[in-house]
């Protein structure tokens, strides 16, 4: 059984892990700036500005990693490193979107609401049915 099915993550081409990873990094840097804006635009909205503030910062670097971790690794390197990788940023993701709800005085944000759903399709993409 390799590291992949056991993390119940569906194996792919590396040109394919390349360019999820590169996708996940702009979505991630994407909404990093739609958390900015909000941040310079609405701040009175913000429950708690610096640790939203915090939060965006937080959420450019892991767009950063994600979009370097597509266009400078080896494929070893890939292969080796995908599954728990793409769980990780799963878990981010998670924890990510909760937070921004806490954070923001307005669940119904369409920075929340765009998020969701990216991040859904994608599981659906990159991990196996039950995991999705």
């Amino acid at each position: 059984m390799t590291a992949a099915a056991r993390f119940g993550v569906r194996l792919r081409e590396t040109s394919e892990m390349r360019r999820v990873s590169q996708l996940a990094g702009i979505l991630w840097l994407t909404f990093a700036t739609g958390g900015f804006s909000i941040q310079l635009s609405s701040r009175h909205w913000l429950l708690h500005p610096d640790a939203h503030l915090a939060l965006q910062i937080t959420s450019a670097g892991i767009g950063l990693v994600a979009l370097l971790f597509g266009l400078l690794m080896s494929a070893s390197f890939l292969e080796r490193w995908w599954a728990p990788a793409a769980l990780a940023l799963f878990a981010a993701s998670i924890v990510g979107l909760e937070l921004a709800m806490v954070l923001t005085n307005y669940p119904d944000s369409g920075f929340i609401a765009i998020a969701c759903p990216v991040i859904a399709i994608l599981a659906f993409y990159v991990l196996v049915r039950w995991m999705a």
